[in-house]
């Protein structure tokens, strides 16, 4: 589905996130680079890939994503080094990027009469998703005060996250012809076929201009 940027960006948080960890351990570390750029690197790759994961969720075109991207990447950089422990640098750009999802979507339904995702999809798994998350961060905002606490209220704090995002993305296989239509232009390469048919289409609309 030629999703390359919101790869490389995962590939980086799992890169650094391991450099970090292995530097940061009470027992036995080995670092490779300053400890204080490590965690720099983990937090803001961990940050951004949420951002990325959300705008591919939704039915933007290429040159709107693109410049999300760089905008979020640019205010995730500064917001995690003016403080990389603060709630808020995380909660901001989760928040303002469900809010363009969900923008984006009301568009797409408003604009082709048609809405992609359906009622089923919010009611089993958009406001799950939303009710674990808040859960979860409600809980690391109360547990994180604890030091012993610290290490399990973060792993379980990603483990949330992970279960969020699979409950959020949506479920489905491209149709033939689809995947054709991505590789010549990507303006709607939102994840999987959440807005399937709206995407249908606007790719059939730009194959005509072509």
């Amino acid at each position: 589905r030629a999703h390359y940027a919101e790869s490389v960006v995962y590939a980086s948080h799992i890169i650094f996130s391991s450099l970090y960890h292995a530097c940061a351990g009470q027992i036995y570390s080995l670092c490779i680079l300053n400890i204080t750029i490590l965690r720099f690197s983990d937090i803001f790759t961990d940050i951004l890939a949420t951002w990325v994961t959300l705008l591919a969720m939704a039915p933007l075109p290429s040159s709107i994503r693109s410049v999300l991207h760089v905008l979020g990447a640019t205010g995730i950089a500064m917001a995690v080094e003016v403080n990389m422990d603060s709630l808020y640098t995380f909660l901001i750009p989760s928040m303002l990027g469900v809010a363009i999802l969900l923008l984006s979507l009301a568009y797409s339904c408003i604009h082709h009469t048609k809405c992609c995702p359906d009622t089923k999809y919010f009611l089993l798994q958009f406001l799950p998703g939303l009710a674990i998350g808040g859960a979860g961060l409600a809980s690391t905002t109360l547990l994180s005060s604890s030091p012993p606490d610290t290490a399990f209220t973060h792993a379980a704090w990603h483990v949330v996250r992970g279960v969020v995002m699979g409950l959020w993305l949506p479920r489905g296989r491209v149709e033939e012809g689809e995947a054709d239509t991505h590789a010549v232009d990507s303006s709607q390469s939102s994840v999987g076929d959440m807005a399937g048919d709206v995407r249908g289409v606007e790719d059939r609309g730009d194959m005509h201009q072509l």
